[in-house]
């Protein structure tokens, strides 16, 4: 039952793989709440999917 930690952890570092460089100026530009939010934002849609993927793997594997 450790596929989804590992999910999870994964679709929180995944943005900074994606779109790190967005990330990065959004916490040059507007600071440290504005950074957080992008990535926040980008961590929404990544962390679903991934749990989503993993699932289906535990069920085909």
């Amino acid at each position: 039952m450790a596929w989804y930690w590992i999910a999870i952890a994964l679709g929180v570092l995944a943005p900074w793989l994606i779109m790190g460089q967005s990330i990065r100026i959004a916490f040059e530009e507007r600071g440290a709440v504005g950074g957080l939010g992008t990535w926040f934002g980008a961590c929404v849609l990544t962390v679903p999917i991934l749990l989503f993927l993993s699932w289906i793997g535990t069920l085909i594997f």
